[in-house]
This record gives structure tokens, sequence and C-alpha cells, in this order.
């Protein structure tokens, strides 16, 4: 085993109601022991340089859980050679002083949930101008990095463009937007998708031109080549409220309540006690399972995946799609579509950039 990534989902409790979550919120928080078994078990297999990631639910409703946990792992440092980088998924609206002066000091990376102009309809109401307000605070410090993470549903997917365009022109320097999952995504709605995504796509030319950067990440050039596997359980391991142990914190929000089933039993690495016990018989016997989930081994109403031409270029993530599917690996219709319309649309960007220089 070598992980470059802890994920510690600190609670599921939330103090938003997002129309398009799936997550079921049990009001857990995590225990401060199994964090501590957590960081003393794991460290030597992590590493040199890896990353500790904080999830909820909204996580700062147990922020005394990320403090505790960053406390720790800065201790560690002093004993193993290993250098932690953090990073935190939140809606911000606990983001206060105290909180953003902490995450400054160790650098956090923050990735900020915020709709744009669907905001106040996919989110929360009158939460629009206190997000804007903290986008440009965030955005003031020193060493946070910041990304905004953008969800679109069938009825807010409109607005997509307009709303990605405005985050940009606040000098945000990492934008991404995703599709709800779990939903209908009939064929009005994708076709509105694909003209937001010409929309987009012609917005970006201009500000590359300009600014000479592409803050929309789904426009960037893909780094990654050839097929996709899911890499839980292989370089990441996810701790959550209920101490048990998976390849990522999605396959926690999938499976809660799931317990019972046979999939479920096939990615849980089971509790972190059982875990630490014996692991050298569990991981092994659960990582196999892990390792099935590539582009390969999935499928669509229409095709199997392997027999696509965009194989090589998408990368579809199992439990994601799941949400709507709910079978993992059964990659739902409207997410290949509008997966297709991404793909063109980059690639058509980056050939006008290439031709004009």
């Amino acid at each position: 085993m070598e992980f470059a990534n802890i994920i510690f989902v600190v609670t599921d409790d939330c103090n938003y109601n997002c129309s398009y979550c799936p997550q079921v919120k049990k009001n857990k928080h995590l225990d401060f022991g199994d964090i501590d078994k957590a960081i003393d078990f794991f460290c030597p297999y992590l590493a040199e340089k890896s990353h500790i990631s904080f999830y909820g639910g909204e996580p700062l409703l147990a922020f005394d859980r990320i403090k505790f946990t960053v406390e720790k792992a800065t201790d560690i440092t002093k004993k193993q050679p290993i250098a932690f980088e953090y990073s935190l998924s939140t809606n911000g609206s606990l983001l206060n002083d105290e909180i953003v002066q902490f995450l400054d000091e160790y650098k956090f990376f923050v990735v900020l949930s915020f709709d744009g102009f669907a905001q106040e309809k996919s989110r929360k109401e009158a939460s629009y101008e206190d997000t804007i307000l903290l986008i440009k605070n965030l955005l003031r410090q020193k060493n946070i990095k910041l990304m905004i993470n953008s969800v679109f549903e069938p009825d807010t997917v409109g607005l997509l463009s307009k709303s990605m365009q405005m985050i940009a022109d606040m000098s945000v320097p990492e934008i991404r937007f995703n599709l709800a999952a779990g939903g209908e995504w009939k064929k009005s709605s994708i076709h509105t998708f694909r003209e937001e995504m010409k929309s987009l796509r012609s917005f970006t030319k201009i500000f590359y031109k300009k600014e000479g950067i592409i803050p929309i990440d789904n426009f960037r050039r893909e780094k990654r080549s050839g097929i996709f596997c899911c890499t839980g359980g292989e370089d990441r391991i996810a701790l959550t409220p209920e101490g048990s142990l998976w390849g990522c914190h999605l396959f926690w929000d999938y499976f809660k309540g799931k317990d019972h089933t046979a999939e479920y039993q096939k990615y849980c690495f089971g509790d972190i006690d059982s875990f630490i016990k014996e692991y050298s018989t569990i991981y092994p016997n659960i990582i196999r399972n892990y390792s099935a989930l590539n582009q390969l081994n999935f499928r669509s109403p229409k095709l199997d995946c392997y027999f696509c031409p965009n194989l090589e270029d998408c990368g579809v993530c199992p439990v994601s799609a799941a949400f709507s599917s709910q079978k993992m690996g059964e990659i739902p219709l409207w997410t290949c579509e509008t997966k297709k319309i991404i793909l063109r649309e980059r690639a058509l960007l980056w050939n006008e950039l290439d031709s004009t220089g």
C-alpha cells in the first residue's frame, strides 16, 4: 500500500439543502479517536508528498476535527519525512476570519461550491451576494489557493455559460462545472447544454487571448492519457463519520444505507479498527474490486465503452454515474451525450487557439 491522499469526511451534517445533493444526512461527526488512529496507521504508507482532504456534508460544521487533524499531521512531519498539503470542499457559509486565517496559515486549497447565477435556486436563498464577497476575500489571501466548483441541473443549465463568465471575470484562477446526477436530462436540456458550451467556448477563446490563461478547468488540455481507471483505494483512502474506510468518499455517499448488499461489501474496507488489525488480508481482497473500475469495463445503454471512439479521451467517475444509473459501471445515456459535447467543444477551442498561435 502507498497512498498520496487521506480523505477525512469529518461530518455528513450540512447547513444547506442543495436540490441536487444525493447525500443522505445522518448528522454524524468523525470521532477524534478514529482520526488519531488513521493518521498513526497510514503515515508509514504515505508518499513523501501527500494530501489531506476534508469533506462533508459541510466540513466546517466540524472545524474542530479539521483543526485537530492538521495539528496531528504537523506533529507527524516533525518525526517523519512527509510534506502535507491540505484541501477543503465547502459551501463557504461558515468561513469567518478565524477559519480563513487558519486556512491561509496552512496553505489550504479551498474548493468553494458556488453555482453562479443558479446559486439561490439550487443552493440557498440570499446566499449569492455573501458568496461573492467571500470569493473576493479568499482571493486576497496570500496562501489560499481557490477553486470554484459549480453544479447545474436541467432547469438551471441555461445559466451555465453566463455564470462561468462572471466567475472568470472575478479573476478566480480555477473554475470547474459539473452536471447534477440523479435527475433526468431530457433532449431539451441537453440541447440547452450544447448551446451553453458553444457560448462558453467563444468566451474562453477571447479570455485566453486577453489574459493568457484558461480558468475553466473543463476546457484545459487533458493531461491524462490512456484509458480512465478509478484510483480509489490505490492512491487514496477515505475515513467516514461511521468509522468505515473506502477508496474514495463518493463510495460512502453512494452506498450509505446499503450496508447489507453484496456491492457494499465489495468496496468497503471495513471499520478502522478491523482494518488496522487485518489490513494484510482485507486490502488485497477489496482493492481488486476497485481495480476493475476502468473504462474498458463500463457500458452505456447503447454501447459498451470498449467500442466507443472516444474511449481514450473520456473519463467518467463510476460512482457519480451510479447515482443516476443505480449500477456501478453503468453510464447513463445523458452522461455520454454531454461528455461528447464537452470533448467536441474543447477540441474545437484548442484547434482554434493552435491555428491562430
